[in-house]
């Protein structure tokens, strides 16, 4: 990725990063939106990332 990815020190992405939303379009997070790049993505991630 060329951007800089906006991470905490926990390596989740802030409010804001590029990361949000930029998964698999098929794949969606456990608040029905498309899935995050990373560990915090998919339908078992942790709790959804603030906008």
């Amino acid at each position: 990725m060329a951007l800089d990815p906006q991470l905490d020190a926990g390596f989740r992405p802030l409010p804001g990063s590029p990361l949000i939303d930029a998964g698999d379009p098929t794949v969606l997070d456990r608040d029905l939106t498309r899935s995050d790049i990373g560990f915090t993505g998919g339908p078992s991630s942790p709790l959804p990332v603030p906008r």
